[in-house]
Parts: C-alpha cells; structure tokens; sequence
C-alpha cells in the first residue's frame, strides 16, 4: 500500500553557487505515512557552504545521511570525507568556543562524523586578522555538542594588537576538547620597533586558560615587557644605552591609517588580499636609520596550492616584488621570489638591482 512505501532516488542533482553542483542518490522508508528509514548519499562537487554564521565554505566529496535511533528518536547521522576548497571563517579566535566542556545534551537533533581535509584556501579573516591555515580536521556533534579533533597549521598572514602588525611565523591550532571548538592555541608572530628592530610575540592558550597568555621579547636585551607594551602602545623607551624616552605619535597614526585603509581595500576587492606592508631598510640602503619601504601587496589564489603575491613599493625606494608558492602536497612548498629596487644610495647615483630566489620547504609533523 502507500502507506508502506520505499522510495528510491535514482538522481537528484542540482547548481550551487558560482560552479557548484551536488547529487543526490539512496532510499528512503516510509510506514503508515511516517519516516522509518533512509540511506542517502550527497556528491558534493565545488559546493557553496553559507548557512553556518561566520563561515564561507566550498567544499568537494561525499557526505552518506543515514537514520540513527536515540532513545527512540530517529535523527539524521552523517558522515564523509569532504576536501574544503576554500574556506573563510569571520571571527577572532577569542570568539571560537566558548562553551564548557562537559556539557551533555539528553537527545541531540542529528549526529555527524566528517573529516575535512583543508588543504586549499583557508583563512581567519577578521578587521584584526588575516591568518592562513591548512591541516586536517574531524567534525562532530553528539550529545557531548559540536567540536573537532585534529591540527591546523598556520602558515602565512598578520594580527593586530594595538594597531602594531604582528606578521605570523609559525603556529598551531590544536582541537582536543569534547564540546567545543577551541582550540589549544601556539602561536609565533613578530613586528617591528620603530627604530626597524625586531619584536617577537609568542601567544600560548591552554585548554585550562581562560584568557590567552602573550609574551614579548625585543631583538636586543635590556628591554623588559613593560617597555615592550609601551612601544606597541605608540611609546618609544630607551634601553639602558638609550638617549631618553617619548611618544612616537606620527608611527601610531601610520598604524591607524594603514589598518584602516586595508580593511577599506579588502571589502572591495572580492577574492584578493590586500595589505600595506613596512620593513626597514637601513641596513641595506645606506639610508637613515628608521627609514621604512611602504609597500602594497595583493595576493590571489590562482588555483588550489598555487598563491601569488604582488608587492610594489610606495617611497623612494620604488620596490617590486612578484612571489609565487605551489603546494604540491601538505609536506612539499615550493616558493619563488623575484625583487627589483631602484635605490639612490647616499652619496652615490641612482642604482638598480634585481634578485631572484627560490626556496623548497618540507613540513614534517612528529
């Protein structure tokens, strides 16, 4: 009768986004007009994710949905293996997980094991921060909540913190918690002071913190945390060969103004990345000490594993470069960098140099 009724998909396939596309195939089982039963399997190709808030996601890969009865509910039960393309997530990480563990629902509305492989193109991007990570991820949501299990690795951007540009060197997301999404955090970033010396930012965050741990160390000793705190407040201290002390106002309003004019520029250009960029050129110019090369930077991905970047100097210095990275695998980077200047050194006539380099990185995890 019909109120007995299998029904199978055969196909059920769709559009999503700019190229996604998804398929749908399986059973499903029906008695006395009540959903019993159902297998089904989702092929997702290139598929636009925006339903989560703060999350932008395409991913590609299968997903099964299956009946799974708790406590005499029948509730929804995925699993799959999804490659995330690309992925954007628009909040900080103070903002990730905010929820205890050992929270237990009593019946949870659906189930999921999936594993994300994040091997593409995949940011925090925030007003304060432009991080890239990839690695690989489970998530789950059982009655213990929704949280993942896994390593993300950082490899590429920039945080703000007192409207100083922290540039990330290296660092680690680690989920291990049953019942929410933060993670332990290891983080390593530097800036620089704003005599174009050096500042490392070591920021840990441990499953029993409730705040994050930040620490500062100058590129030359005699400097204590304070003084360091100073300096990114927009103080200048002196070390204990200093000459005196006070208050880089005009590099505090440089800080602004470049904060500012980035997020202007990254809300408008879709799929690129912006940033002003500044390094000290003293030391290889003959300029003044303290003179910095402004440059911009945009970057693009081209394809998944391939990023470029463009930087072009905004002073006297008039700096090109042009980078290209391909990720072959999650071990293998390979990097190219190509530099051109045109400098006027003191006392000497304008001169051009060109310089190219190429790096192969293995990361290894152990």
């Amino acid at each position: 009768s019909l109120e007995d009724t299998l029904i199978n998909i055969h196909s059920l396939s769709g559009k999503e986004g700019k190229d996604g596309e998804f398929n749908c195939f399986g059973t499903i089982a029906m008695r006395k007009w009540k959903l019993v039963d159902y297998n089904l399997t989702l092929d997702l190709n290139r598929f636009l994710i925006v339903s989560i808030k703060d999350i932008l996601a395409i991913v590609t890969g299968k997903v099964s949905i299956g009946a799974k009865r708790i406590d005499g509910a029948v509730i929804p039960s995925l699993l799959g293996d999804l490659k995330v393309n690309k992925v954007e997530l628009y909040y900080d990480l103070g903002g990730m997980g905010n929820g205890k563990n050992g929270t237990v629902m009593s019946t949870p509305s659906w189930v999921a094991e999936i594993n994300l492989d994040m091997e593409g193109e995949a940011r925090i991007r925030t007003s304060d921060a432009n991080v890239e990570f990839l690695g690989d991820v489970v998530l789950y949501h059982n009655r213990k909540g929704t949280y993942l299990r896994g390593t993300l690795t950082l490899h590429r951007g920039w945080y703000n913190i007192y409207n100083n540009k922290f540039r990330v060197n290296s660092g680690t997301l680690v989920f291990a918690q049953a019942g929410t999404t933060r993670p332990i955090v290891n983080i390593e970033a530097e800036t620089f002071d704003p005599e174009g010396k050096r500042i490392y930012l070591t920021v840990l965050w441990d499953e029993n913190d409730p705040q994050p741990r930040l620490s500062l160390h100058h590129e030359e000793s005699g400097y204590s945390q304070t003084d360091i705190w100073k300096m990114l407040g927009g103080g200048i201290v002196g070390s204990q060969d200093g000459d005196g002390a006070g208050w880089d106002a005009l590099g505090t309003m440089q800080n602004l103004a470049t904060n500012y004019f980035e997020n202007i520029l990254n809300s408008q250009m879709e799929g690129f990345t912006v940033s002003l960029e500044q390094s000290n050129k003293a030391q290889n110019s003959g300029s003044m000490v303290g003179e910095k090369e402004t440059m911009i930077a945009v970057g693009k991905y081209l394809s998944q594993g391939l990023y470029v970047k463009y930087k072009q100097g905004l002073s006297v210095f008039n700096e090109r470069n042009f980078e290209v990275e391909y990720r072959i695998s999650s071990l293998f980077l390979i990097r190219s960098e190509y530099m051109h200047s045109d400098r006027v050194f003191l006392g000497e006539s304008r001169r051009n140099s060109d310089e190219v380099n190429f790096d192969v990185k293995m990361r290894w995890e152990f």
